[in-house]
């Protein structure tokens, strides 16, 4: 039997678990705007031009799942900053959850990161953020997994990216300064480890919030 989960509330927010609300602790931490919940979706079936795409691009045959409609989707936060959707999972998504969410990534034109898992002790992190542990914690994203927050090394801003990569952050100022950063090829440049990124981890994990109530 599932057991469900305790609404809270922080700033302003009525969240439908407590992990969410976590998770706002943690962008707040790190001054990162942030939008709950902010609209639904219609999970269609993929258009013609997508399931072409998947089939000579991709080499994915498509299935008959692929032309069936999904019902709606509510996703939890926007990052509008990262132009992301980051979904909060207790954990892994399997099934038809798994399949609602690849479809949600497959339709939208946006990026799309799912965090599942408790959020990590801080002791546990390296330069490539928090461990390779699939059953506690892992950021996922449409065909891949170990995503991480990292940070630009020149203008400080926050990214998701594979292995905590800052050179990969979406600001695009390692390659400008490609010249000036003898520290990787170009393309890795590790930062997930940044005391930044760690303070937000702890505040997040370390948040009250009584009795489903405000409060951190």
């Amino acid at each position: 039997m599932e057991i469900p989960s305790i609404e809270t509330r922080y700033a302003d927010h009525r969240f439908r678990s407590r992990l969410e609300a976590r998770w706002a602790v943690f962008f707040d931490t790190l001054g990162i705007p942030w939008q709950y919940e902010p609209q639904g979706f219609e999970l269609i079936p993929l258009p013609a031009g997508l399931l072409k795409k998947m089939k000579d691009e991709w080499l994915r045959e498509p299935e008959e799942d692929d032309r069936g409609h999904l019902g709606n989707y509510l996703p939890d936060f926007y990052l509008p900053k990262q132009e992301a959707w980051f979904e909060v999972k207790g954990v892994t998504p399997k099934g038809r959850e798994w399949e609602r969410l690849c479809r949600f990534m497959l339709l939208t034109e946006q990026r799309v990161f799912i965090a599942a898992g408790s959020i990590p002790d801080t002791r546990t992190f390296e330069e490539t953020g928090h461990p390779y542990d699939e059953n506690n914690f892992d950021i996922l994203t449409y065909g891949d997994h170990h995503y991480a927050w990292t940070r630009c090394r020149w203008c400080g801003f926050y990214d998701i990216t594979f292995d905590a990569r800052s050179a990969r952050t979406r600001c695009g100022c390692h390659h400008k300064h490609y010249a000036e950063a003898p520290c990787c090829n170009g393309d890795k440049c590790y930062r997930g480890n940044e005391p930044e990124i760690i303070a937000a981890y702890a505040a997040a994990r370390s948040a009250r919030f009584e009795h489903g109530q405000s409060g951190a």
